[in-house]
């Protein structure tokens, strides 16, 4: 029997990109299953993770479209960190080359006085 493909499923206009904390770590392996589970998602689900962060627990990092964490409001932990219609702009650079001397952004970021700790020393 032919498998039937899935849908083209155009992406959404507007992302929502949010936490959602796990209260407690997991291991390498599990992670490493839980990816291999996201990836084999079907497309049209539109849930991709974008990073996981080992804190006091876990914090994983979704992205979907902005429908998706609506879904999810009241659930103790999950939060909103942004809404974009880009994507993960770090996936997309491809050079791993020293930075140049002319042009290089690293100290200038646009951050205003105060809105960052002082680096520790």
């Amino acid at each position: 029997m032919a498998s039937v493909p899935e849908p083209e499923v155009p992406p959404p206009h507007l992302s929502a990109v949010f936490a959602f904390p796990v209260s407690q770590s997991i291991s390498s392996n599990e992670l490493e299953n839980f990816v291999v589970w996201m990836r084999g998602l079907p497309r049209n689900i539109g849930l991709s993770l974008e990073n996981v962060y080992e804190t006091q627990s876990m914090c994983f990092i979704f992205r979907s479209g902005y429908a998706f964490p609506s879904n999810l409001a009241g659930i103790p932990g999950v939060s909103l960190l942004c809404e974009t219609k880009l994507p993960n702009l770090v996936s997309l650079v491809t050079s791993t080359a020293p930075p140049q001397a002319t042009g290089s952004i690293g100290p200038h970021l646009p951050f205003s006085r105060g809105s960052l700790p002082p680096p520790k020393r």
